[in-house]
């Protein structure tokens, strides 16, 4: 096999791993309702209610709840990096 044959196996593997992992989060964050509300932290609240508030895990789902929900605060904070300036001075 060429090393362009062997190249291109490797992308077709790559793009169909990242496209079936975004239609599956597609379909989860879409079929996440708690009580009519979406988004990030209504799939938290979801998986911490099948979660005992004493496991481990309990910990590591809160926080990724609460850094999803710091970006997107910070992004409405600072909306001119959604265009990918660099701005340094923050206050």
């Amino acid at each position: 096999m060429s090393e362009h044959a062997i190249l291109d196996t490797i992308l077709l593997i790559v793009w169909a791993l990242m496209l079936v992992m975004t239609v599956k989060y597609v379909l989860v964050i879409m079929r996440a309702d708690n009580r009519g509300e979406g988004g990030l932290l209504a799939l938290t609240a979801l998986v911490l209610r099948s979660t005992r508030s004493r496991e481990r895990r309990y910990f590591w789902i809160m926080a990724a709840g609460m850094v999803g929900a710091g970006a997107v605060l910070w992004r409405r904070r600072y909306p001119q990096w959604r265009s990918g300036q660099q701005v340094w001075r923050l206050f």
